[in-house]
């Protein structure tokens, strides 16, 4: 039997509001407009994370201190798949959208959304005529409603719109991931935005692109992969990099789990006073990765040569 909910005096509801925990606050925010507005004020006042991965099928997480919650967005019309074999008839029957699903409305955009496995709490499938559109409408929603920035963000060829949006957004994001042919991207961004932390995967990002991300200086840590050979000459152009030759490797410290270890590296000092390596990570199967970390560490450990 149903609860009802919003029938319940306006104090009552505000104590109720305040007690519901990220799962079932985000199925009441679905629901309508109305109850968005109702519990807007209340999760204000909580510190959310917003994670948003924008390609064709686009992962979204809200995440708050204990919960993680997890929305994919598929075709409500699968398209066909990209080849005959059968994993890939088996992988898109699994994404079909199942008979029995909860249809709800942002604007004038319809969607369906079900939970992906009974036994899997917290993740969800959502289907939309155009699941990458549709992903950039829950964001903005989400990010609107609550007054909260994308920490985040992983692009692709595709998301034009998505990093226009960003923008216009915030001035500055704790993790940017780039993936494919996305060069054309990097110079989109406010030169006063911030990225603390770039990531590239497969991309098509020459020496010269990577020599203006190092000159502008906005991030902290880049880690990106890309498809030719890396020329440090050209990458630290107009950057008084020193190159340095280690006997024993140093040991950079990023996490819990995470190090470098560095043995030769262009180092050089930034306009902030803090010290800067850049280096090669070491190639496998023609790939190569550049590396730039700034001092200290993690752990405090300051730069020595």
């Amino acid at each position: 039997m149903s609860f009802p909910l919003l029938h319940l005096p306006a104090v009552a509801l505000r104590t109720v509001l305040k007690l519901i925990e990220l799962p079932d606050g985000m199925n009441f925010i679905l629901c309508s407009k109305k109850s968005q507005n109702l519990i807007q004020f209340e999760y204000r006042l909580k510190k959310l994370r917003l994670t948003f991965h924008h390609n064709r099928r686009s992962v979204v997480r809200i995440s708050d201190e204990e919960t993680t919650l997890q929305y994919n967005f598929e075709y409500r019309s699968q398209p066909p798949p990209v080849s005959d074999d059968f994993p890939a008839k088996i992988l898109a029957k699994m994404r079909e959208m199942p008979e029995i699903v909860d249809h709800r409305k942002i604007g004038d955009t319809t969607y369906a959304i079900c939970q992906t496995y009974p036994n899997i709490l917290n993740n969800y499938r959502t289907y939309w005529e155009d699941p990458a559109a549709g992903a950039l409408i829950f964001v903005k929603l989400i990010a609107d409603l609550f007054g909260i920035i994308v920490d985040e963000l992983v692009v692709t060829s595709e998301s034009k719109n998505v990093v226009e949006w960003v923008i216009t957004h915030q001035d500055s994001i704790r993790e940017l991931s780039y993936h494919g042919n996305t060069r054309i991207f990097e110079a989109m961004w406010p030169r006063e935005f911030r990225r603390r932390c770039i990531e590239g995967y497969n991309t098509d990002f020459t020496n010269e692109d990577l020599n203006e991300m190092l000159l502008r200086g906005d991030s902290n840590s880049m880690y990106i992969k890309v498809r030719g050979v890396i020329d440090f000459e050209t990458v630290t152009r107009g950057l008084n990099a020193t190159m340095v030759i280690r006997e024993e490797p140093k040991t950079y410290i990023v996490g819990p789990d995470w190090s470098n270890t560095i043995k030769t590296s262009w180092d050089y000092r930034k306009q902030d006073g803090t010290m800067v390596s850049v280096f090669e990570f070491i190639a496998y199967e023609g790939k190569h990765t550049l590396v730039m970390l700034t001092w200290p560490d993690s752990e405090g450990n300051m730069y020595d040569s």
